[in-house]
């Protein structure tokens, strides 16, 4: 990939809504604990399936679909500085609500991929649910927040 264009992280944003809004594909993403955040940004919806690894692009790779990558091209790549503000405030933590029912079956599952782990039959295992929440904060917003919250993941 080529080097990207340097923008204020707001331009960053900004132009990751845009790209929201037309339902084109992007991603953004930053390295565990540095500053610089990149954007990656294609002009049309056209999907095109991995094949060697040998393109230019970011690629997406279906936890229920190893064999089927998908690249996203890098039609425009930007980067954007985001250091952390030095009096952030402590931001409550999110209260999801608890399905008792819905909460056991998880845990079966995660007991389950322990013994499967255990036993040796897989070396790894991703376990994973589904919690809807209503959200009306803008994704760039929630974007900015885990930036603020977890500079080193």
């Amino acid at each position: 990939m080529h080097y990207p264009e340097h923008k204020p992280i707001g331009s960053l944003l900004t132009k990751a809504e845009k790209q929201l809004q037309e339902k084109l594909p992007f991603v953004l993403y930053r390295k565990p604990s540095e500053e610089l955040v990149y954007g990656i940004f294609q002009k049309d919806t056209f999907q095109v399936t991995v094949k060697d690894f040998s393109e230019n692009g970011f690629v997406f790779t279906p936890f229920n679909d190893p064999n089927r990558s998908i690249l996203l091209r890098p039609d425009e790549f930007l980067s954007a500085v985001y250091k952390k503000e030095k009096d952030s405030k402590q931001r409550p933590s999110l209260q999801l609500p608890i399905n008792q029912k819905e909460r056991n079956n998880f845990i079966a599952i995660v007991s389950k991929g322990i013994d499967v782990l255990k036993k040796g039959i897989l070396r790894k295992v991703v376990l994973s649910r589904k919690i809807e929440v209503p959200c009306t904060k803008k994704p760039s917003t929630i974007f900015r927040d885990l930036l603020e919250r977890y500079s080193s993941a």
